[in-house]
């Protein structure tokens, strides 16, 4: 199995003038720009690409969506499932993410989420504590038997810039 974990692009600040939530921050113009980067550097990655699985706040599901735009710019065709799932929220325990990774049965998944569960997730999966350390934008590649701690193999790390 493939996994493509995409921590979200930088997002707008709350300020205490604007009644928005966490929730609703929106990407800022730099982070769609670092975004569409990362994926254009590594489109050849998804070429077998099935399912693009996002969390529910607006900053990772604009992220995913800009993806699959780039995908489609580059004319990788894709036609797998982009499903919005809500337990991809940032204080999600990394347990549930394989619970949900096993469920869906692919071979190939793009994931659009958070800190601190990106980096819980990772870090669980490969056995190494540095992957908690994900920035906005970041790519990490994974290949794995199976969706169990310390089973996965990093494949490459993608950050903006680089």
């Amino acid at each position: 199995m493939k996994l493509y974990f995409m921590r979200h692009g930088k997002a707008a600040y709350r300020s205490g003038a604007e009644l928005i939530t966490d929730a609703q921050r929106p990407l800022t113009d730099e982070g769609r720009k670092d975004v569409a980067e990362v994926i254009d550097k590594r489109i050849a990655s998804f070429k077998d690409l099935e399912v693009i699985l996002t969390s529910p706040y607006l900053r990772a599901r604009q992220t995913a969506e800009l993806a699959l735009e780039r995908l489609e710019h580059h004319g990788s065709g894709f036609s797998g499932k982009f499903l919005v799932c809500d337990e991809l929220v940032p204080e999600s325990n990394p347990r549930v993410v394989s619970k949900v990774l096993n469920q869906i049965n692919a071979g190939s998944v793009l994931l659009t989420t958070h800190q601190p569960l990106i980096g819980n997730v990772l870090s669980t999966l490969v056995g190494d504590s540095q992957l908690q350390a994900i920035d906005p934008a970041w790519l990490v590649a994974l290949e794995t038997g199976a969706v169990l701690p310390g089973f996965a193999n990093l494949c490459w790390l993608q950050m903006p810039g680089t």
